[in-house]
């Protein structure tokens, strides 16, 4: 009996997962919102240059910056389905690199946002 509820609850956990398993948008939309947090973090001014100017600016680097981010991770990102998780891959200097896992509808990265910026990925992308 106790092995029966054993496969019973396996295969349910089994089932919730292959429902619930990412599709490519939320890998990109996951990623996407990880990149433009960075990119927020990294215009954000500081203390003393804050003015009306300086938020313009700001509000114009996000725009512009949020638009490069859409388009090169619509075109560089993608998802390998697995059926029970799927895997995050980005599409980099020729090659593609597994950056994240996507299972029970979360998507997790194994990198840092800024260690794929600092590579070059946005560069790359920009080049080609």
């Amino acid at each position: 009996m106790r092995k029966l509820f054993s496969l019973v609850l396996i295969g349910i956990i089994l089932i919730i997962a292959v429902i619930s398993n990412p599709k490519q948008e939320l890998h990109q939309d996951f990623l996407k919102k990880e990149l433009k947090n960075y990119l927020e973090q990294e215009m954000k001014p500081d203390a003393e240059e804050e003015n009306t100017l300086g938020n313009l600016v700001l509000g114009l680097g996000k725009l512009l910056g949020g638009a490069a981010i859409d388009l090169a991770v619509n075109e560089t990102v993608s998802a390998d389905n697995y059926l029970f998780f799927s895997l995050t891959k980005l599409r980099h200097d020729g090659k593609e690199d597994i950056i994240g896992i996507g299972l029970f509808g979360n998507v997790v990265l194994f990198r840092d946002v800024e260690e794929v910026i600092k590579e070059g990925w946005l560069e790359d992308y920009k080049k080609g």
